[in-house]
């Protein structure tokens, strides 16, 4: 027992040699939990800590507290909620009450020349019948639940049709710059009609119907996630992987604020998301590979591109850039491997994941790898190295160069180092595809060793 446990232990230390992604078969997640304002599209959803149900309420249970922060990028984000689209004023809510006046209760905290926003419009057939947009300044500050209220000018015995509605606690419609730290409170907000007794009610005017949220972030990764989390462009799949427990998925989807708003397209990489391509940032590397694999899923709309790329840096410049493609459906992992003809000096490597524009195109993808040179990093006989199916099913196939001619053995072990299957193999230089069958393994996760000489390579491999 001692000398397999010893012998396993050897295995994993050459194993550790090779440099390689952090997170590369995206076993690593870390998991955020917030509260989602329901009926409406909030800034927590944007991917920022800035939207709170805060107990500290005027009515009821709750009220929706609004706090500016400041972002990755350090560009300070107001907290908001609306309904409708803020580029155009499209969307909002259907709305059928004549409305004199907006009443609702606040607290605020507003630094230097910042102000809170309160926004509500009333249209009718697509154009504005009533309503204002109010800007509460730092002079309006409050600990107090206050009430404010102000008109409409609504013509009297015009109904509208639609109503737009929300509220920011900065200025983000004016050109006075933000302040971090400004926060704004809100509860009970009403309609009042002085003639109708009870005016439709806006869905959760008092904040209290709210959702909690879990969003899976990869580690080592910056995502798509960072401009929107709801719904999630990038998702966690359990037990659907070819290395570990863990795949990622990029999903194209809408933003929830109405039909009309953008798509948030599904984008994982190494490096820091800017809007220069390729991003900065990556990984510093200290020897170059050959060539490198990962394992892919996909589902396109349309038939529209998406792809990984990988990009090799010297001092921040591009030398060399190579990767695929992907525009058909693939229903089933396959697996990848892009030779890489890096011939001037790197020192960075920076990998982006990309899902195109389209609602609905999907890229799936596990078990990212860097190949090197064996020859020259462990003096070994062979040069290149290549297993698949994956997951195997009967038969695993190796694909193996080797410099010269040279005894192999190939063994299959369990993970506790237990030997199962073994089978020699007389090789002359050249390309040589090898066959083991193991349709008699049960289904699991097991070891190759490929072994010449005293040099061993191994790696796992999944048997469906």
């Amino acid at each position: 027992m001692k000398k397999t446990i010893t012998f396993y232990m050897v295995l994993l230390s050459l194993n550790l040699i090779a440099q390689q992604l952090p997170n590369n078969s995206f076993e690593n997640w870390t998991t955020e939990s917030f509260d989602d304002l329901n009926y409406y599209f909030d800034g927590s959803e944007e991917g920022n800590h800035n939207v709170f149900k805060d107990s500290d309420s005027y009515e009821g249970n709750y009220a929706i507290k609004m706090l500016t922060v400041e972002d990755n990028d350090e560009d300070l984000i107001a907290g908001f909620f609306i309904n409708f689209n803020p580029d155009n004023f499209d969307g909002g809510i259907a709305y059928t009450s004549h409305v004199d006046s907006v009443k609702f209760h606040y607290k605020a905290h507003l630094i230097a020349q910042d102000s809170a926003n309160f926004l509500a419009y009333f249209k009718k057939d697509g154009e504005i019948i009533g309503g204002k947009i109010i800007k509460l300044a730092a002079d309006k500050n409050t600990d107090d639940w206050t009430e404010y209220s102000f008109a409409t000018d609504m013509e009297a015995g015009v109904t509208p049709d639609t109503l737009l509605i929300g509220a920011a606690s900065s200025n983000v419609l004016g050109d006075v710059d933000l302040e971090e730290g400004s926060w704004f409170m809100l509860d009970d907000i009403e309609m009042i009609s002085n003639t109708l007794p009870e005016p439709d009610k806006i869905p959760n005017n008092d904040f209290e119907d709210w959702n909690t949220i879990e969003i899976n972030h990869p580690e080592d990764f910056e995502t798509s996630l960072q401009w929107q989390l709801i719904p999630p462009s990038i998702v966690r799949i359990d037990n659907e992987s070819t290395d570990g427990q863990y795949s990622i998925k990029l999903i194209n989807v809408l933003e929830n604020t109405d039909e009309e708003s953008r798509v948030i397209s599904g984008l994982v990489t190494n490096g820091h998301i800017t809007d220069s391509w390729p991003f900065p940032g990556g990984m510093a590397l200290s020897e170059v590979p050959n060539s490198v694999s990962y394992d892919v899923k996909a589902k396109r709309a349309y038939n529209e591109a998406g792809g990984i790329t990988f990009t090799f840096k010297k001092d921040g410049n591009e030398v060399y850039s190579n990767g695929k493609d992907y525009e058909s459906d693939i229903t089933d992992f396959i697996h990848e491997e892009i030779a890489l003809d890096i011939t001037e000096p790197v020192d960075t490597l920076v990998m982006q994941i990309w899902n195109g524009d389209i609602e609905g195109s999907e890229l799936q993808i596990d078990n990212i790898e860097l190949h090197y040179p064996l020859g020259i990093q462990n003096n070994m006989e062979i040069s290149e190295l290549k297993a698949f199916p994956v997951p195997a099913v009967n038969t695993l196939k190796f694909e193996i160069k080797s410099l010269k001619n040279s005894p192999l053995r190939i063994e299959i072990t369990g993970m506790n180092g237990k030997k199962i299957i073994e089978k020699e193999f007389s090789l002359s230089s050249g390309t040589h595809q090898l066959n083991m069958d193991i349709s008699q393994l049960p289904p699991g996760t097991y070891i190759y060793n490929i072994i010449t000489g005293n040099n061993v390579i191994h790696k796992t491999f999944l048997k469906q």
